[in-house]
């Protein structure tokens, strides 16, 4: 502790921000000159040791009087005397500013003012007096200053001038008016940009949400290029962080719309970039070719994403091309992803984000229109076709992933808008060859698939085919099968064929290692009940099996609907090694489940309670290997009363209408519910 607390006083910060971030902390600490953890956090740090508190308590301090925040409420001389006060006491120390006119919504792009700065465009303001005080700044944010205001070039003159070493430029979006101040505050911003370049050592962090709405070629042009030019050593364009929507769709205000050539300039240029989202740029073969092409060896998150505001014939219309129609190698005729990996040496990190249009069954229930606040927006907004091929991002990419990216520690390939894509399918050409590939990457911890083409053969291989120079746990969650009539009931196949491959193994080698493996189902159709008991029953067997032959592994199996031996649905089916750690995420550590754990339980279920009548009472402990999961099937039984109830009532009297509607409004708080006749999977079962 001694030794620790005796670093330089630089050093120490950057091992207290490396404590408190933990696993993730180097991809976090986005800003090397302002590593300060968390307050929560340096008050426990202050706590370990004596040796400790004095050097926290510096931490601390420097802390709190390295950032200025000028919150301007009034703009009195009394008030404006106070901010010069504070920048003359505090001086050399100030690193950070934060100024404030109010608050800006990037998804709306508007700005709302505070209560008393109405006029305060009008007013003049002693910026340069204020900048000349603070010679050692290196941050300074005017996200909330609107880009229309007279302030902002004002602002920009003042610190371009008086502080040359400034790194990181947080900008406001554009709020919508275009008038002569909006340019002015846009010609200001690339003006100071000049200065920064010639006089210190240019912009390592940028955020500029949105430009203004005229001629978006030309303005975003002005932008990279003014990048590309004057910022070559950014590390960070992270304005779309503040205007992204990620919550069942995925939306930002920051769109590229350049040409190849502008991309080309900037992929030449700026090659110290740590992390980039495709989400503000084309997706586009041309566009991954000339990304790969550049090495960009600081690169550790890269995200793959298209804009769900994003128009192919807006953007070629804008490039002056007649032609406003798709072509290829463009949207969802772009087929070489894969392409870009090459620039990424040093990547940790990637994800790739999906959707997909919105399922006709929602759009067509009348029930969405009151139960979704947003409703026009999924119907509107909602792509009608599929944005781009997820077949792109299969067994080729994978290969190419792990041939030019050997550091990665993280991939995810995730849904974004489960809840309105809900039919989905397979990535087809994600086999057990893209396993092999992924198994092979030394560092890799975290693995999380939406629903793959693959066998027991590749999850064995991602399983055991662990690098021997790799100590750490590998957390792994992989969903399996989908809507499709072919893949309904993959997960069930795949499932049972990994545990009869379990126990006939006797070279399961991850066994010793630490390893979390959750498989989800990606089907939610519920099953024949007299399938579903026969299942069970060989589910059950190989289980045991498999636990005698490596009785180091515990299982976890989520269903819904169980009833009488039988089941509705699986939900998730999971393993994990004595010496791994299954994460808080999952639901294997919630209190309801931690008893079943602890008594050795591999089954729990998933909703029991809400069955519409008494279920058969649960088998012993020894033998309980569900918990319980509320989900699609627990309401199959249910769905099949009111099936037969509405029929009944929409050709019966008043009354009965009546008093199924009340059933409803009691049962499901809404007023109609109309389900199909069917709820069974349609495939043929084998026996079992």
């Amino acid at each position: 502790m001694t030794s620790a607390a005796a670093l330089p006083a630089p050093l120490f910060r950057l091992v207290l921000a490396f404590v408190c971030g933990g696993d993730d902390a180097l991809l976090r600490l986005r800003h090397a000159y302002r590593p300060v953890p968390p307050l929560a956090d340096l008050r426990r740090l202050a706590l370990v040791a004596k040796d400790w508190t004095a050097p926290v308590r510096e931490v601390f301090a420097e802390a709190q009087l390295s950032h200025l925040t000028i919150a301007l409420t009034s703009t009195t001389r009394a008030e404006l005397e106070n901010v010069k006060r504070a920048a003359t006491l505090r001086g050399s120390r100030v690193r950070s500013l934060n100024i404030t006119f109010g608050a800006y919504d990037a998804h709306q792009r508007r700005f709302f003012a505070d209560t008393g700065l109405h006029f305060v465009d009008d007013t003049p303001l002693p910026w340069r007096e204020i900048f000349a005080r603070l010679p050692a700044l290196r941050r300074l944010d005017i996200s909330r200053v609107p880009l229309s205001s007279p302030h902002v070039a004002a602002i920009l003159d003042a610190a371009s001038t008086s502080c040359v070493g400034v790194e990181a430029l947080l900008l406001p979006g554009s709020d919508g008016r275009l008038d002569g101040a909006g340019s002015e505050s846009v010609a200001s911003i690339y003006a100071a940009l000049e200065k920064w370049s010639a006089r210190g050592t240019g912009l390592r962090h940028l955020s500029f949400p949105s430009r203004l709405d005229a001629d978006r070629l030309l303005q975003n042009t002005d932008y990279v290029a003014n990048v590309s030019a004057l910022c070559p050593n950014v590390e960070f364009l992270d304005g779309y962080e503040r205007s992204i929507e990620g919550y069942d769709r995925l939306t930002c205000a920051d769109e590229w719309t350049i040409s190849r050539a502008t991309w080309e300039r900037f992929n030449q240029r700026c090659t110290r970039l740590k992390e980039f989202n495709w989400i503000v740029a084309p997706f586009s073969d041309d566009f991954f070719r000339v990304f790969g092409a550049h090495r960009k060896p600081a690169l550790e998150s890269l995200t793959f994403a298209v804009n769900m505001l994003w128009d192919w014939g807006r953007y070629f219309f804008a490039l002056g091309d007649a032609d406003r129609g798709s072509r290829p190698c463009y949207g969802r005729f772009a087929t070489d992803p894969k392409a870009a990996l090459p620039a990424c040496p040093a990547l940790r990190k990637l994800d790739v984000c999906f959707y997909h249009p919105v399922d006709e069954e929602l759009i067509d229930d009348p029930a969405a229109v009151f139960e979704e606040e947003d409703f026009d927006f999924l119907v509107h907004q909602y792509p009608a076709d599929e944005v781009f091929n997820v077949d792109v991002f299969g067994d080729a990419f994978c290969a190419a992933l792990a041939a030019n990216c050997p550091l990665l520690e993280r991939l995810s390939m995730r849904e974004v808008a489960e809840r309105y894509n809900r039919n989905l399918v397979p990535i087809l050409r994600f086999t057990d060859r893209g396993l092999v590939a992924l198994s092979k990457l030394e560092w890799l911890q975290t693995v999380e698939l939406r629903s793959i083409n693959c066998s027991e053969r590749g999850l064995f291989a991602l399983l055991n085919e662990f690098p021997r120079t790799f100590g750490g746990q590998r957390d792994l969650q992989i969903s399996l099968g989908g809507a499709s009539p072919g893949s309904q009931l993959s997960f069930y196949h795949t499932v049972s064929k990994l545990l009869e491959l379990l126990a006939k193994a006797t070279d399961a080698q991850f066994v010793v290692r630490r390893v979390v493996l959750q498989l989800h189902n990606a089907s939610l159709a519920p099953v024949d009940p007299d399938w579903s008991r026969s299942y069970l029953r060989k589910l059950e067997a190989l289980i045991e099996k498999v636990k005698q032959q490596h009785p180091s592994l515990t299982f976890r199996c989520g269903i819904n609907g169980r009833k009488s031996r039988g089941f509705a649905r699986i939900v998730d089916f999971g393993l994990f090694t004595s010496r791994a750690t299954p994460s808080a995420w999952l639901v294997w550590d919630h209190d309801t489940t931690r008893a079943q754990l602890e008594r050795g339980d591999v089954f729990y279920d998933c909703g029991s309670t809400l069955h519409s009548h008494p279920t058969q009472p649960d088998p012993p402990p020894e033998d309980d290997y569900f918990y319980n999961h509320f989900d699609y099937g627990d309401h199959v039984e249910r769905y099949n009363e009111i099936h037969a109830g509405h029929a009944l009532a929409t050709g019966g009297s008043d009354a009965a209408r009546g008093a199924l509607a009340d059933y409803l409004a009691s049962e499901f708080n809404a007023d109609i519910y109309d389900y199909a006749d069917d709820y069974f999977l349609g495939d043929e079962y084998p026996d079992y």
